[in-house]
């Protein structure tokens, strides 16, 4: 190293040119510091510390190495402000782990990816210039138990909603409601002190939600018995809530055996309905069918009375065109054709719909009432009007129209 003067008389250690051997060539001045910080605060703490010390097989190599005074314990105090992967520093934990050393992680990024999987802690500096501050990698549990833990009346687990069985009116026991907390901004000479002193240890903990991912956090022992506490609590209480569950089934199973029933015959008489309901609309469709192929097989066998048919409704088309023209003010179209589905009558068309049906077969109209319902039917006097009317769907709309006379008739 070389003694280095540069302006305003500060003088400040640079590594010397040639010395390729220094296992800090390289390093940032942020990283230098906190590694002196993390010394400083291991040799408060009564431990001595040492930098860049490597394993003798060359797996590892330590930032600051600290050790007991009675050399029982090792630790070595990382300082991580580059990026590394999750998988990269899991190996790196581990090879210190199968050498009988303990490590911790230090690092000043906002977003950490490892910081829940390895023993590690996020530090900053405050904006007054003070000491550095832990800021995540810790954890407090806050426990907190029914007055009576004998028999509890909230909800359990949190958030997750009452596991009380339904109409069980006997106690059941509390199973703790406290929960894993941060436990805030202290300083990294207490967290380091702490670590020197074995009063945190390293421990797998889970948020307030019930089914979230436990995560690594260092912790007291103190916090870490409250916690067992509560597991245990919970794991009786749901114990409790089986055998609770038990006794209701036994003491009502009359009862569910007969509701069991209830359902089962209200099941089987809805399915009972619906399939009569499929079989009526079944045999109401088959009626319709018969009655269309009747009505077709009429007109086809008839053929005085096509004719017949025909030319009355050719008589009405003008008649008929002209009043749908003043009620829409569209032209209709229509086609010479007697369709069963229009119960024998000619069907006019406005904007390419069904508009109304000329002298429909009165008799032909229920099987496709239906169809019909929202059709104007045109009578060729009040007589087939009253015939159609009686046939027709509940108030639907029949006109008689005079038919319009053809020239030489």
């Amino acid at each position: 190293m070389h003694l280095t003067h540069r302006g305003r008389d500060v003088w400040y250690l640079r590594h010397a040119d040639g010395a390729p051997h220094c296992a800090s060539a390289g390093e940032s001045m942020a990283h230098h510091l906190l590694k002196l910080e993390l010394a400083t605060a291991a040799r408060a703490a009564g431990w001595s510390a040492e930098y860049e010390v490597a394993a003798p097989d060359g797996s590892w190599r330590a930032d600051v190495l600290a050790q007991s005074p009675d050399g029982g314990r090792r630790t070595a105090l990382e300082a991580q402000l580059s990026g590394i992967s999750v998988a990269g520093i899991g190996m790196r934990t581990a090879r210190y782990a199968a050498d009988g050393v303990e490590v911790c992680w230090f690092t000043d990024r906002k977003r950490v990816p490892w910081l829940d999987t390895v023993p590690a802690v996020r530090i900053a500096r405050p904006q007054d210039g003070g000491p550095l501050q832990v800021l995540a990698g810790a954890a407090r549990f806050v426990p907190d138990w029914c007055a009576d833990r004998a028999d509890c009346r909230r909800t359990e687990p949190p958030g997750a909603g009452d596991d009380r069985p339904k109409d069980f009116r006997g106690p059941l026991p509390c199973g703790g409601h406290g929960a894993w907390t941060s436990p805030g901004p202290f300083p990294l000479g207490r967290f380091v002190a702490a670590l020197c002193a074995g009063s945190v240890i390293r421990s797998e903990v889970t948020g307030a939600r019930p089914g979230e991912q436990a995560v690594m956090r260092w912790v007291t022992p103190g916090y870490a018995r409250m916690a067992e506490e509560e597991i245990r609590a919970a794991y009786a209480r749901r114990r409790a809530v089986a055998v609770a569950h038990e006794w209701l089934r036994a003491a009502h199973k009359e009862q569910w055996e007969a509701a069991l029933r209830r359902r089962e015959e209200e099941e089987r008489q809805r399915a009972a309905d619906l399939a009569a309901e499929a079989a009526e609309r079944e045999a109401r469709e088959q009626r319709r069918r018969e009655a269309m192929e009747a009505a077709n097989w009429r007109l086809e066998q008839d053929p005085y009375r096509r004719m017949e048919l025909r030319d009355r409704m050719a008589r009405f088309v003008g008649p008929a065109s002209d009043f749908l023209r003043h009620e829409t003010g569209v032209h209709p179209a229509t086609h010479y054709m007697e369709a069963p589905s229009f119960a024998g009558g000619l069907p006019l068309y406005v904007r390419g719909r069904p508009y109304a049906v000329i002298c429909p077969v009165a008799d032909d109209i229920p099987p496709v009432r239906d169809r019909l319902a929202a059709l104007l039917l045109f009578a060729a006097d009040p007589e087939d009007g009253e015939r159609i009317s009686r046939r027709a769907a509940p108030g639907q709309r029949v006109v008689v129209i005079p038919p319009q006379r053809r020239e030489g008739v």
